[in-house]
């Protein structure tokens, strides 16, 4: 689960409440840079200290419940470099910001793509092998978002979007194999066209049976990839903004399929 520093603070918080009830759930929390501040004319260290002082009062609750948080994103939401100078000005960040996130007591999220964003391009992977190589140092990770466009389960189209990362480490296996077993977390996931919250969520596109059947469909592919961590299915508790992707009227099929797969494995 995503979530973010309101949901601590307190054995009535969100954050303790779900590691009670679920010791083995994954939590990670994103704090992310605005992507503006990204660029290669800024020196790494003034850029990273810069987000420190902007995330102060968050970075507080973060650390007293250190604990209940498994993975910290410091990386943009849906940002990604997108030229070769851009991938070794953002190694040269992370390598900068990783070793600090990881004294801070946290798996650091070197990544944060969008849907269809996440690097392919073998020029640019390359580039970035030294993140990568540092986010395995410090037990991190690096994400994106999941989302079907076209709620398909054409694996031709879902490698361009749902299951994107695959084109990324099927490369990485050819060329970097010391870092294809690096950590993959999909932030985001379920059924999005273009974001707009009331048109273009499972809810405005399908029935709870047509998404409970896409969700087993991509779940089952999930678990072919032991590098993927998770997927957090985008949103519940929202307060109602983004009406049409809420998953609460799907929530006790949820509770039944997780504990349906739970007995399978015992």
């Amino acid at each position: 689960m995503k979530l973010g520093a309101g949901d601590f603070g307190g054995p009535n918080s969100v954050g303790y409440r779900l590691k009670q009830k679920n010791p083995h759930a994954i939590i990670f929390v994103g704090a992310g840079i605005s992507s503006k501040e990204l660029r290669p004319d800024r020196d790494p260290a003034e850029v990273f200290n810069g987000w420190l002082k902007a995330q102060e009062g968050n970075l507080r609750v973060y650390q007293a419940n250190s604990k209940l948080i498994d993975h910290l994103s410091f990386m943009p939401n849906m940002w990604e470099p997108k030229t070769v100078e851009m991938a070794q000005w953002y190694c040269r960040y992370v390598a900068y910001a990783a070793p600090r996130i990881a004294h801070m007591g946290f798996r650091p999220i070197i990544l944060q793509s969008g849907v269809g964003g996440l690097p392919i391009e073998p020029q640019i992977l390359d580039a970035m092998v030294p993140a990568f190589l540092m986010a395995k140092r410090y037990g991190g990770a690096w994400a994106c978002h999941g989302y079907t466009l076209e709620y398909t389960k054409d694996l031709k189209v879902e490698s361009f979007y749902s299951l994107r990362y695959r084109k990324a480490y099927e490369y990485l296996r050819k060329a970097h194999p010391d870092v294809a077993d690096l950590t993959m977390i999909l932030m985001e996931a379920g059924v999005d066209k273009a974001g707009d919250p009331d048109k273009d969520g499972w809810q405005a596109r399908g029935t709870k049976e047509k998404y409970m059947d896409w969700l087993t469909w991509f779940d089952a592919e999930l678990c072919k990839d032991p590098q993927v961590l998770g997927a957090a299915l985008f949103a519940i508790g929202g307060g109602g903004g983004w009406k049409s992707f809420d998953v609460e009227p799907i929530t006790g099929w949820l509770a039944d399929y997780w504990d349906r797969k739970a007995a399978s494995v015992k």
